[in-house]
């Protein structure tokens, strides 16, 4: 059996996912709206999108139920929310804020002030470290256009300046 989050209006419902059903088992409180979801499995959290709120919220995961320990403000209506590959950062796109924003990730799971935010294009939908942690690509909804920073792991720090911008054909509205 496998547990599975379904994002809902007010809730997440943990699922169970059997051979042939899926079956709800809980409904956890994560915040107004929650969304996108990142895990970050070293430190037992997972970090969720909150909508209606603005925020990045964190679950605890370890134990029976999944709980809501802290939420951080992401202004500008966060769309998504990932994990870097070395499980110390967490990025947020800012759909209607048109940023990108990275936070630390305590040795609690919790996260720390702000470490950087950058304008990446219009409507950002998604932000993602590539394999190699060394880059950041974010699509741009509104612009058509896929950015690229360098990301610098230790700081939490994106590439100051223009990052490498990718023009994608006009209206192809890229998203993931």
């Amino acid at each position: 059996m496998r547990t599975i989050y379904v994002g809902g209006e007010r809730h997440l419902f943990a699922c169970s996912l059997g051979e042939a059903e899926l079956r709800v088992e809980d409904r956890v409180d994560a915040g107004a709206l929650p969304s996108f979801m990142a895990f970050a499995p070293s430190h037992g959290t997972a970090y969720v999108v909150n909508e209606r709120e603005d925020a990045i919220g964190v679950l605890r995961l370890e134990g029976e139920r999944p709980v809501l320990i802290g939420k951080v403000a992401s202004p500008g209506g966060p769309a998504y929310v990932s994990v870097d590959r070395s499980e110390r950062w967490v990025l947020a796109a800012n759909y209607g804020g048109g940023t990108v924003r990275l936070w630390p990730i305590l040795d609690d799971g919790t996260l720390g002030p702000l470490s950087d935010e950058q304008r990446s294009g219009a409507h950002p939908h998604c932000v993602l470290s590539d394999p190699t942690n060394a880059y950041v690509l974010v699509t741009n909804k509104g612009s058509d256009t896929i950015a690229c920073y360098r990301f610098d792991s230790q700081r939490g720090k994106l590439w100051e300046g223009e990052p490498f911008v990718v023009p994608l054909a006009r209206g192809s509205g890229p998203r993931h």
